[in-house]
């Protein structure tokens, strides 16, 4: 697998991390790249018309179809599939999202953002809805449901079964008082997650995002997106550490996305699964 890995020298981030972690940046220049780890395929259903397993099998491209599938009679086996389809259906996420202005570059100057930008809250709308966080019962990601201690509002989707909450740094409790704004990164910085939505609309300038500067020892993947335009950009760097997974970028990896049509989020949700393991 073709890939870049980002490292700055300790200088150029003294005080942040010490051990410097290296990043994978995945933004779809390796078209030799070949995806890894769990495919999901959805196929139409047709109750007049049922499809036969080889059919079924005939579908995935690395499945050879000449082959004939075995039937598993181990009770053992049958009941650890089972159980793997039972957790493939109920497993809930929550994905951090930052919003950066254009010239920023440290983690503290990112969740000082007050408020966001117009096209932030468009983005938003492609992630998924807002909520009203007093009084919700359905799947939280750890915010406050009860006396808006973690903010009145928050972004939440169901997608194919799962619930996905995102913890939005604009829409979590801000301090003026704390440069840090630790109650932020308290929810933000412990999501393996984090998508990165650079706001270069306001000042056309272009930003590089450094994942080093974000000081948090659990976030292993950030998927840092642009606006060009009509067209959303995105750019994804795991840490080293995090084995490879598919799918692959689009060359290049931009998306043309409208409200009904949740491109960019879906496109990296596919990743799927927590992909530290």
């Amino acid at each position: 697998m073709e890939t870049v890995t980002v490292k700055l020298p300790q200088s150029e981030i003294d005080g942040l991390d010490p051990n410097c972690r290296r990043f994978r940046l995945e933004n779809g220049e390796s078209l030799a790249e070949k995806d890894e780890g769990a495919q999901k395929l959805a196929l139409p259903y047709n109750p007049q018309q049922k499809l036969t397993v080889k059919q079924i099998l005939s579908n995935f491209t690395l499945m050879d179809s000449n082959k004939s599938p075995k039937e598993i009679f181990s009770a053992d086996i049958q009941k650890d599939l089972l159980l793997l389809e039972e957790q493939e259906g109920s497993v809930n996420f929550k994905f951090g999202v930052v919003y950066m202005k254009a010239g920023q570059k440290l983690d503290d100057e990112m969740l000082s953002n007050e408020t966001g930008s117009p096209e932030f809250d468009d983005f938003l709308t492609l992630l998924g809805e807002k909520i009203r966080l007093k009084d919700w019962e359905r799947y939280r990601g750890g915010l406050d449901v009860k006396g808006d201690m973690t903010g009145k509002y928050s972004i939440y989707t169901l997608y194919e079964g799962h619930e996905i909450m995102f913890h939005v740094s604009t829409l979590l409790p801000f301090s003026r008082d704390n440069r840090q704004q630790v109650e932020r990164k308290r929810h933000i910085g412990n999501d393996i997650v984090n998508i990165i939505f650079i706001d270069e609309a306001s000042s056309g300038e272009e930003t590089e995002f450094i994942p080093n500067n974000v000081k948090s020892q659990f976030t292993h993947v950030f998927a840092v997106v642009t606006k060009r335009g009509t067209r959303y950009r995105l750019a994804v760097y795991c840490d080293e550490t995090v084995p490879p997974f598919g799918p692959t970028l689009p060359n290049p990896p931009e998306f043309e996305v409208s409200p009904h049509r949740r491109t960019v989020v879906w496109h990296f949700y596919d990743h799927r699964h927590d992909p530290v393991q």
